[in-house]
């Protein structure tokens, strides 16, 4: 809905009858906020807040939402006034602490000679969260659902984190090598080593080994060895990690089916007297489970003949277990990393909110690491690829196998990127034999957005009948979208 909002505003010919029928109709949700009030309400900055501190949203004065019924369009006693009050507000520092709307943000509407009007406001910038009120930091809104709440201490602590990142750089004064675990400081230093021969790291001690890869430093004034957080986090000893950071979790489950009652095969930091559990040793282990259960599947050419994998899978899943390792924010009271494998999909869920969009995230060529340190150290291991571009070998998997398109939400508490290994026309049981050749037809050929009925028919090899009948499922089952009318209708996926 809100990006139906958009399109109404972007249009350079509205009706009143198309804003009157979308605005009756329109619900709130977590993006969208209605107030019924004939003048600027004080709940109208609460909503600023929230929309700003979580991911935007639309706030339209004027409207009374009617939870069975159609909304009742009410209007403002004075637009003029209401116009006046919201600018001044939003220019006041001691209102709104930081300045989140433009002129091009508010827009408009006149119907039945009711004036009603829309405010866009955008998630803010992570330097400038929490967007607070009033000159106080405890008037911190978040949305959840179709209402405002203030957000908790949890959540303030989160927002400024996302401000200052590379808490894993943070010097450890006390902290010393025996707080390492042996095997997995050995381990680092020979995938490390054989990744740049010409620095003939192993004839270093380990000191000045992990001074080198910037894992730790020297006092100047003293001359001690100081380690970095990160550090600990990646080669340390299970214990010694929970010090520094309580409540750091790592869980990894296999289940043969979708019953989430139990988990067939598991890997958890709660077996570290087994063997010392830190962020190398988890992604090694978790490395070569996830190998085995991808199994390198298969996908179809456009003549539906098998081609490989040519290792396309694996690399998408190391991407993205190495993206959940280095994004979490190991500071959450919920700082769990879980990643989960099922047959048909892997999960990957980390404590904290992603801190690029998610647009960013699958196009490449943009990265702001949470934990710069983890980063280096995976890459110095061989363990990632560019940095900025594990988004797009995830996505690009996905298209060249023809899977589902990866799904990734994010949160203040938590990021979650879900990576299917079946397509739409597996995940569909009701799909037909003609509606499964006509939509992978579409997936085929994305880099053409628009297709015509005769390109269709070239593409399928359906008949007419069969061609007409399919369309007209898929758009009623959502999956594809028409266009235009008589002879300049297209056909587009959604």
């Amino acid at each position: 809905m809100l990006n139906a909002l958009k399109m109404l505003t972007e249009q350079t010919t509205i009706t009143e009858s198309q804003a009157e029928r979308l605005l009756k109709k329109i619900k709130e949700n977590d993006q969208i906020e209605l107030k019924e009030s004939s003048q600027l309400p004080k709940s109208f900055w609460e909503s600023c807040s929230s929309f700003a501190n979580t991911k935007g949203g639309c706030i339209i004065l004027g409207i009374k939402e009617m939870p069975s019924n159609q909304n009742e369009i009410i209007g403002l006693a004075n637009s003029t006034k209401t116009l006046t009050d919201l600018w001044n507000g939003m220019s006041n520092p001691n209102k709104v602490s930081f300045r989140i709307l433009k002129n091009e943000d508010v827009f408009a509407l006149k119907i039945h000679d009711h004036d009603i009007l829309l405010v866009f406001v955008n998630e803010a910038d992570r330097l400038h969260k929490p967007v607070y009120l009033n000159g106080k930091l405890e008037d911190s809104y978040i949305r959840t659902g179709d209402g405002d709440r203030k957000a908790t201490n949890e959540e303030l602590k989160a927002m400024f984190r996302n401000q200052n990142l590379n808490a894993d750089i943070e010097l450890l004064q006390y902290y010393t090598m025996d707080d390492l675990d042996p095997y997995s400081l050995h381990q680092l230093k020979t995938l490390t080593a054989s990744r740049y021969p010409a620095q003939n790291m192993m004839a270093m001690s380990d000191e000045e080994f992990l001074i080198r890869i910037g894992a730790a430093k020297r006092n100047r004034k003293d001359n001690s060895f100081i380690l970095k957080a990160g550090t600990i986090l990646f080669i340390g000893k299970t214990n010694i990690i929970r010090e520094i950071f309580p409540h750091f979790h790592l869980d990894y489950f296999e289940f043969n089916s979708d019953s989430h009652h139990r988990w067939d095969y598991r890997i958890s930091d709660d077996d570290y007297l087994n063997s010392e559990i830190n962020l190398l040793t988890f992604y090694e282990k978790v490395k070569t489970r996830l190998s085995a259960v991808a199994s390198e599947p298969f996908s179809l050419d456009f003549a539906m003949q098998r081609k490989p994998d040519a290792g396309l899978t694996e690399t998408a899943l190391r991407e993205a277990l190495v993206n959940t390792l280095v994004h979490a924010d190991y500071q959450m009271s919920d700082a769990s990393v879980v990643i989960k494998a099922y047959s048909n999909r892997f999960i990957f869920s980390n404590p904290g909110q992603m801190l690029i969009d998610q647009d960013s995230f699958f196009s490449g060529g943009t990265s702001i690491p949470r934990n710069e340190l983890l980063m280096s150290l995976f890459r110095n291991i061989g363990a990632a690829e560019r940095q900025g571009y594990g988004g797009v070998q995830i996505y690009e998997t996905a298209l060249k196998r023809d899977w589902k398109i990866p799904d990734l939400k994010s949160t203040l508490p938590r990021t979650t990127l879900t990576i299917w290994t079946e397509g739409l026309m597996d995940l569909d049981p009701s799909l037909t034999d003609a509606e499964k050749t006509t939509l992978y037809c579409f997936l085929k050929n994305k880099e053409k957005k628009e297709h015509t009925f005769a390109e269709l028919s070239k593409l399928t090899q359906l008949s007419e009948y069969y061609l007409r009948k399919s369309l007209h499922a898929l758009v009623e089952k959502g999956y594809v979208e028409k266009k235009g009318a008589g002879r300049g209708i297209t056909y587009l996926l959604r």
